[in-house]
């Protein structure tokens, strides 16, 4: 069995990511400077508003994809 799987990154452009668990070890930050995971977060409004917005392009994506497998 062949599984495809796509994900959307709803709040890619919603400000600055917390650093990463990598990032944070190498800059030695103290706890009072470590970033509050709910900054940069999208709302469950925006998440569904990204995902209406990208559900064309999605669809196109995938029709695009089985029509290339189906040719092979």
């Amino acid at each position: 069995m062949k599984v495809l799987g796509l994900s959307l990154i709803t709040n890619a452009g919603l400000g600055t990511p917390p650093v990463s668990a990598l990032e944070f070890l190498e800059q030695k930050q103290e706890d009072s400077q470590i970033k509050d995971q709910q900054d940069g977060m999208a709302s469950h409004e925006e998440v569904l508003e990204s995902a209406n917005s990208a559900s064309k392009d999605v669809n196109i994506l995938v029709e695009a994809f089985i029509n290339a497998v189906g040719s092979v």
